[in-house]
């Protein structure tokens, strides 16, 4: 019941971009940032109005802006322990004034954060043990609101060789399948 159709009206788009960003002791970073997209490209689902049917076509906005904050943190526990924090909070703007004869413009705040975490049982430990959590709040896409998102990666890392110059590692994505 779903249908991909092209768009040979489509435009390139225009992206500028800046950011500023601030180093505390050579590992703490903050990034202060500002996207604007003229004419930005999105593919959107719209229900066709003749038959049962969604219909996914790429489109062009009038334009697609963002800014936000961004904080990256890493920290080390008695080389048992590493961890990174990032925390990224920002604006979304989505605006287009002809879609399927409705317009949109839509605004959100959204918050993105995760937690990248690294276990030893001891320093130099050839194995190592991940846990990395990941979490975004209900966000936008075009006319589409999008619901909060959030996974659990564990993993396993064994270093072995002479020189620990081999690595076997096992991972498991989004354990609870909460990210999509």
């Amino acid at each position: 019941y779903s249908t991909v159709i092209g768009n040979p009206e489509l435009h390139p788009y225009v992206h500028y971009e800046a950011q500023l960003n601030y180093i505390l002791r050579q590992k703490y970073v903050a990034t202060l940032y500002f996207q604007y997209g003229d004419k930005a490209t999105v593919q959107l689902p719209y229900q066709s109005p003749d038959v049962l049917k969604l219909i996914y076509q790429t489109i062009n906005m009038n334009y697609k802006c963002v800014f936000g904050l961004n904080i990256y943190a890493p920290f080390n526990v008695a080389d048992l322990w590493d961890t990174t924090v990032s925390a990224n909070v920002f604006n979304q703007r989505e605006n287009a004034a002809r879609f399927h004869s409705i317009s949109f413009d839509n605004n959100k705040w959204i918050f993105y954060g995760s937690v990248n975490n690294t276990f030893k049982f001891s320093q130099g430990s050839p194995v190592s043990f991940t846990i990395d959590c990941s979490y975004i709040s209900p966000s936008l896409q075009g006319i589409a609101d999008l619901s909060a998102m959030w996974k659990i990666d564990v993993g396993m890392k064994w270093q072995f060789g002479k020189t620990r110059c081999c690595d076997l590692n096992l991972k498991a994505d989004d354990i609870f399948n909460r990210w999509s």
